[in-house]
């Protein structure tokens, strides 16, 4: 995200994707970065800070392994940009001003020194935002905030993204990066609130199917 946006403007816009990773699971280090490396690319991990070399307890099933400390590290020292996705997961939508300066400022600081350098990028945990989230963010020193299916001011601090499962085909991540646009343009923010609760649930329900299907 980080070389996406400051190449906004320039001839090399054109010709460049972000990639971004929620939650930092340790198998963006093992799994995913030789394949980006293999191909040239970058990307950007977002990793929740409070629960460095914990699980996604935030999930039913299935449970997984988050990055610790050292492969947060690895993973920067390799080229992966490493974001900011709040301290326990949590929606940001509605929270408290002190329980969500924690999230988004805490979250900063921490994995900040972990890397010894400034964290740039933060991640609404579920897309999950309102008004009073990025203005922490900003608040907060970050330079953007991604967002995806809910936008509240249309900045660099609610930037959306087409989310990309485990059973998305060639032809539906064609049909995502087409469309994605437009929908923008046509949704109100009740329909976008309402388009981010189902994209959660059926989230949580492919993750589930694809993950018992590959058990068989």
């Amino acid at each position: 995200m980080r070389e996406f946006l400051r190449a906004a403007g320039t001839e090399r816009a054109g010709r460049l994707v972000a990639l971004t990773f929620d939650d930092g699971y340790e198998n963006f280090l093992y799994d995913a970065v030789p394949i980006l490396e293999r191909y040239g690319f970058s990307a950007t991990v977002f990793v929740v800070g409070g629960m460095m070399g914990a699980e996604n307890s935030w999930d039913e099933r299935p449970r997984m392994k988050l990055l610790g400390k050292e492969g947060v590290r690895e993973a920067a020292k390799r080229g992966m940009e490493v974001g900011a996705h709040g301290m326990s997961h949590v929606k940001l939508a509605g929270l408290p001003p002190a329980r969500l300066e924690e999230e988004v400022g805490e979250s900063r600081r921490v994995l900040g020194e972990v890397l010894d350098e400034p964290v740039e990028g933060f991640c609404y945990p579920y897309g999950s935002l309102d008004r009073d989230a990025t203005r922490a963010a900003r608040q907060a020193g970050y330079y953007y905030a991604c967002a995806c299916w809910t936008r509240t001011e249309s900045s660099i601090y609610d930037l959306p993204r087409p989310p990309v499962w485990e059973m998305d085909g060639s032809l539906m991540l064609a049909a995502k990066l087409k469309l994605f646009p437009k929908y923008f343009e046509v949704a109100g923010s009740s329909t976008q609130n309402a388009v981010e609760e189902l994209g959660g649930l059926a989230y949580g329900g492919a993750k589930y199917i694809t993950r018992a299907l590959s058990k068989r």
